[in-house]
Order: structure tokens, then sequence, then C-alpha cells
């Protein structure tokens, strides 16, 4: 029986959202006309800052300060949160520190409290547990504060959340079941009946529960029998890769969020080629992904999500706001994402989107510069959102 893996890796950007790619997206490799305008390094070519700090180099203030919490420092995305970090400091007149919480209530509201306390201009969180005490504790003490590589899907947060004034959006609600339903569907009409489910342990990601729960109540009620195999992010692959050794399966299917170094970890666990398509975005999206035969198809999360957030903070500290700024604090930008098929696109994907060894960032400096007002008056929310979300791996290749 031939052996056939498919996997599915789900992407978010600001606030860590599940991305939609957008069908037939503009050619353009260099985003809106409104993020094409001239943006200097230094000076004020946009919007007057009328607070009392400046993200501009030579303002000859004291810097930006913007702390950011997660989990860990010291796996592949903080690393790679922190080498780009740096990147941004030598740029703007920011200076960054990066915080480890456990993804716990109680830590996150002691990290907030501390911070707080030291005096930082805004915080960035990839934790929503705790939402309501954090938020006061920051509205309290008037710092800017958004989230990153998660989301306020509890319909109490989100209430609470449109009476902060300090709170910058980045907050979405998605339930992703119907991406394990659009897969279920698939292993439906293809006759698929040795299926194998390989994800998350339970638990550590909902983006990943959701997912697995709507393709196995879809097979649960087909009928259909499948193996399991659940482990922590680092140990996934080479699980996958074990389990292939010892028994055949039609289709694996393997939801992941927010890890871009999934693709590497195929090439790494001699998985290329049993990988029949990775995918998330649209339903229209998924189907032509698997139509297609794709081996990856996700986002970045990682530039992509910190630059925005950094530049909606600095927007807020310097006291500008965007003219179109969502009215319902629905500030909801998702991750580009792109469709990995062959060898040549995985060189693309690791020069541009995620590439160790050098820049380009994906969002490198001038970009970020031309989402912050006080570079570029010109801009706006519906701008960047735009440019985020048409990213592709071909405008990539034409710049």
């Amino acid at each position: 029986m031939k052996n056939v893996v498919v996997c599915v890796l789900a992407g978010m950007v600001l606030a860590g959202f599940l991305s939609c790619s957008k069908k037939d997206a503009p050619a353009a490799a260099s985003g809106p006309a409104s993020l094409q305008g001239s943006v200097q390094p230094s000076g004020n070519t946009g919007l007057p800052v009328t607070g009392a700090k400046s993200s501009h180099k030579d303002s000859g203030t004291a810097p930006i300060k913007i702390a950011f919490i997660i989990y860990s420092w010291t796996d592949d995305q903080g690393q790679y949160i922190q080498q780009y970090g740096k990147y941004l400091s030598d740029n703007f007149n920011i200076e960054l520190e990066y915080v480890s919480a456990e993804n716990s209530a109680e830590e996150t509201i002691d990290t907030v409290e501390s911070l707080c306390s030291k005096g930082v201009d805004g915080i960035i969180l990839a934790n929503t547990k705790g939402f309501q005490s954090w938020a006061a504790i920051c509205e309290e003490n008037k710092v800017y504060y958004s989230i990153m590589l998660g989301q306020l899907d509890d319909a109490d947060d989100r209430a609470f959340a449109d009476t902060c004034k300090y709170f910058q959006g980045s907050l979405g609600n998605y339930d992703y079941s119907w991406v394990g339903e659009i897969y279920a569907k698939h292993t439906l009409d293809k006759g698929y009946k040795t299926i194998l489910i390989a994800g998350a342990s339970p638990g550590m990601q909902k983006q990943t529960d959701q997912m697995i729960a709507g393709y196995t109540e879809a097979l649960d009620r087909a009928g259909l029998k499948y193996d399991t195999v659940r482990a922590a992010f680092n140990q996934l692959f080479t699980a996958i890769s074990a389990r292939l050794a010892g028994k055949t399966y039609d289709i694996v299917y393997c939801p992941i969020s927010m890890m871009n170094f999934a693709v590497s970890n195929i090439y790494a666990n001699n998985l290329v080629g049993k990988t029949k398509t990775m995918g998330h975005g649209t339903s229209e999206d998924l189907q032509d992904a698997m139509d297609a035969g794709v081996i990856s198809m996700f986002s970045d999360n990682f530039t992509t999500d910190v630059g925005v957030n950094v530049a909606f903070i600095i927007n807020a500290v310097e006291g500008n706001k965007y003219k179109d700024w969502p009215t319902d604090r629905f500030a909801f930008i998702a991750a580009p994402t792109f469709a990995i098929q062959n060898e040549d696109d995985y060189a693309v994907y690791t020069k541009y989107v995620r590439n160790y060894e050098s820049n380009p960032f994906l969002c490198s400096a001038d970009k970020v510069r031309s989402m912050i007002l006080s570079y570029n008056g010109d801009t706006s929310f519906g701008a960047i959102k735009d440019y985020v979300e048409t990213m592709s791996l071909d405008k990539l290749k034409d710049q």
C-alpha cells in the first residue's frame, strides 16, 4: 500500500492567530501603496511624536522599553524572536526585554506586575490566562500591551478588553475544528483506511486540540479507526518517523500551529515524499493544496507577529493611532501563508522566511518603520493587514 503522509501546520500572526491565505493576491512584491512611501531611518517624516519618548534613533530621548513574555526563550521559537529583536533594537530607539512565564494565570499576573513596577512602556504577551487581572494591572500603571502567539477567545475577556484604554488590539476568536473537518472529508473521499493522528501533547495548544477534535469526530461518525501519537513539539517529528518505520499508513494527519521549524524537521527525519500536504487557510485553499500535493502550507508567525506588535506599541507610546483602527478592537492580522511543494520552494522559504545565518528578515526594519505613523503618516491598519496577509513565495522570489 502506498504510504501517503498528510500533515497540517497552522500558523498565526498577530496574537498567533490561524492564517488565512488569500487566493489571487496582487503580484506586487512591495506591498500596498501606503507602505511604499519614502521612509527614512531617522527624522520625522510622518505624524509628530506627541508622547514623551520616540522610536527615532536621533530623538535624544530615553529608549521605548518593551517586554516580551512567552513560556520559553531557549527553544527554536524563543531564540529566533530574540535574534529578530536584536535586529530591531539596532534599528530603533527601543529596548527589548525577554521574560519567561509558564502558561498559568498566576505566573503571568506576577510577571506583568513585576514588569510594570520596573517601568516598561509596553508588554507583549503570548499567554492569555488571567487576562482580566493582568490587563487591569497594565491599565493601572498606564502600560500598553498586546497579545502575541495566542488568542483572547473568552467572551468575558473580550468584553473586558473593549473597555481597556491601553490594550492594543491583537485579539482573535477562532474555532479551528473546521480544519480537521476538511481533512476528514479528504480522508473519506480518498477511501483511506489506515490513519495516524500525530500532534502536540494534549493541552499544549488549543488550536491543535480543536483541529484533531474536528478530524476525529468526523472519523468516528464514519466508523473509521485510527492510531494516535502525541508528543512535545521538539519530539513530535522523530516520533512520527519512528511510528512510520513500524507500520504503513494511508494518511498521517498532523496539525501543529505556530511551529515554523516543521519543514526542516520533515527533511531531517526523512519524511520528504511521505508528506502530501500540511495546510491551513480558507477551505478552498486547503482543498487546492491537497489536490496539488503540497508538502507544506503554513506561515511565518515570528517576525511578522513581533514586528507588527512592536509597531503597534510604538505608535501608542508616541501618541499616534491609525485612522482606520478597528472600532471593535478586533485587530486581527493573519500570518502570511507559504505553500512549499518542492526543494526550490524550500530554498526560498529558508532564505527569506526562516534564515538563521543572516538577514533579510521577512519583516525588515524598513517595513516595520513603514508601519509606524511617526515615520509614515500615510499608512493605515488596512494597508498593514493587506501587506502581511498577501505575502507569498512568488513575491519573495521576485524581490
